[in-house]
């Protein structure tokens, strides 16, 4: 739903993503611009987005999570059931899975903007505790 539908000539006052501007990363709504056909604003890159899940030691609603690496597989709630250490998936937009699997991890969803292909849909990012700030994670506001 936030994904741009744009894919080239992008201008100013459109999102901010590597080909668009010469300084990078952009601030966050600086892009007047950046909204999805379903009208989703501004939600390209830029932090991880932290959202209300945890999992213990690995574990995730009582299922063994997998090892970090591509995702070739997906639940219903779009976490990795399966991953490749080495080779991307087309089929999962080439996203990574990244894992901790001792204590208590924070889910977060997305990836910034230095993540590259890495980062997408399907991307999870399980290596932070639930405490933690970090320049690179962040959540947004919705209603």
């Amino acid at each position: 739903m936030g994904t741009l539908d744009k894919i080239k000539d992008w201008k100013e006052d459109d999102c901010q993503v590597k080909s668009n501007w010469s300084q990078q990363p952009g601030l966050t709504g600086s892009g007047k611009n950046c909204v999805s056909s379903f009208g989703v604003y501004d939600m390209i890159g830029n932090v991880w987005e932290w959202v209300d899940n945890t999992i213990t030691n690995g574990v995730y609603k009582g299922r063994k999570l997998p090892q970090a690496g591509f995702i070739f597989g997906v639940d219903e709630e779009g976490v990795a059931i399966g991953t490749n250490p080495q080779t991307p998936d087309e089929n999962y937009n080439n996203d990574y899975f990244w894992i901790k699997t001792k204590g208590v991890r924070a889910f977060a969803r997305g990836g910034y903007w230095d993540n590259g292909a890495e980062a997408g849909l399907y991307s999870v990012y399980l290596v932070s505790p639930p405490q933690a700030a970090e320049a690179g994670i962040g959540f947004r506001c919705v209603k």
